[in-house]
């Protein structure tokens, strides 16, 4: 599993890659909570937040981006920054899983969005899955 951001004008573009489908979105997770407030997850301080989370789509690529925007929309208003998945199903129409989340004072980035530019979700030759995210900031 890993992350990486890539240069793109006026927004913050990621490239996520996991073997399986629950990696691509730990990846997504740890990617956007990384840009939000740096090596925050690696320095956690206060009780750990456990919100379940239950997002349906049409295909993985919604499922992606509609489960980031639905976990970008709890850290601001649960004032809480998301560092782990405990995934209970995911399939490529369905995540259900556990947040667990941190309490936090501020922010090194705002996201405005995520965005479905450029987000497309699919299996590389090796068989991992990849999709680039990008960041409305």
């Amino acid at each position: 599993m890993k992350y990486e951001f890539i240069p793109h004008i006026a927004d913050i573009r990621m490239r996520i890659e996991g073997q399986e489908l629950d990696e691509l979105f730990q990846a997504g997770l740890k990617g956007m909570t990384h840009l939000l407030k740096e090596d925050f997850c690696r320095h956690v301080k206060g009780m750990p937040v456990s919100l379940p989370v239950h997002v349906h789509a049409v295909d993985v690529t919604c499922l992606l981006i509609d489960f980031l925007s639905m976990i970008l929309s709890m850290t601001y208003t649960e004032k809480l920054m998301f560092c782990e998945l405990d995934i209970q199903k995911v399939t490529e129409n369905e995540i259900k899983c556990n947040i667990i989340g941190f309490p936090m004072v501020s922010l090194d980035e705002e996201i405005k969005a995520v965005t479905y530019h450029e987000a497309d979700v699919n299996r590389m030759a090796n068989g991992n899955w990849t999709s680039y995210v990008v960041f409305d900031i």
